[in-house]
């Protein structure tokens, strides 16, 4: 449901979306507005294109003021010259539960710092994670999640193991934290969580970083062998730049 289209609740079940590309916004799925329901589906091998100037993206699915609720579904090796690989929330409300997002990877330009979040993005929504594992995600900034201004994210139950960032030729403040998850003024809660062995070239934040204003509480969570400039500190774990709120966890 594109354009001046109404929204559309679609119910989607034990589907493939497979190798298909679009040149800015959604290489495997656009959904606007709408409310739609993906169970059981895999998002494999989808790209965006995006843009330099309007930094687009979701080589999975593209949800711009949407709400869909994604069960049990699949992301792996989706890519995007833009933002969320995997997928790109901007507005409305995401639900997603037992979801795997894998190898999905935003590429970095060498004089552009928006290439975000090579699992998911969520820009200005409410989005719930649980039960979710990231793995293996690659981008500039919040290899595995990435949570932007305006945003109110949870995410719970849920697994962070070897989602890295690369290095691009042009260095920005940003760039280089949250090697797994990165706050960029968000209001975000994670709660019974693992972060272990995820990386990140700048010296904090391998684990989680938290920027721009964002709100950060953490609780019951482990974050281990997470290294950052190649050590595996406590700084490596947790970069905060905005404080994290951290209880009854266990933190390298």
């Amino acid at each position: 449901s594109a354009g001046g289209s109404l929204p559309a609740d679609p119910t989607v079940v034990n589907c493939t979306f497979h190798g298909n590309s679009a040149s800015r916004k959604g290489g495997g799925v656009y959904t606007s507005r709408g409310s739609p329901t993906f169970v059981s589906c895999t998002f494999r091998g989808n790209h965006a294109l995006g843009s330099a100037a309007i930094p687009d993206g979701g080589g999975g699915t593209y949800n711009p003021n949407a709400s869909p609720t994604v069960n049990d579904c699949t992301f792996r090796r989706n890519t995007t010259g833009g933002r969320g690989a995997g997928m790109y929330n901007s507005g409305g409300s995401q639900t997603i539960i037992r979801c795997l997002f894998e190898e999905n990877e935003s590429f970095i330009s060498p004089n552009d710092d928006t290439r975000v979040g090579g699992g998911i993005l969520s820009l200005g929504s409410n989005t719930a994670i649980r039960e979710c594992v990231f793995a293996e995600n690659i981008a500039a900034n919040g290899g595995g999640v990435f949570t932007g201004s305006g945003t109110r994210a949870t995410i719970v139950h849920s697994l962070f193991c070897e989602n890295h960032e690369i290095q691009p030729q042009t260095v920005y403040d940003r760039q280089g934290d949250g090697g797994a998850l990165q706050n960029y003024g968000a209001d975000l809660t994670v709660t019974h969580c693992t972060f272990a062995g995820n990386t990140a070239f700048k010296t904090t934040g391998a684990g989680m970083s938290s920027q721009n204003g964002g709100s950060s509480t953490v609780n019951n969570c482990i974050f281990w062998q997470n290294v950052a400039s190649g050590v595996a500190d406590s700084a490596a774990q947790i970069g905060d730049t905005d404080p994290v709120h951290v209880t009854h966890s266990c933190v390298q």
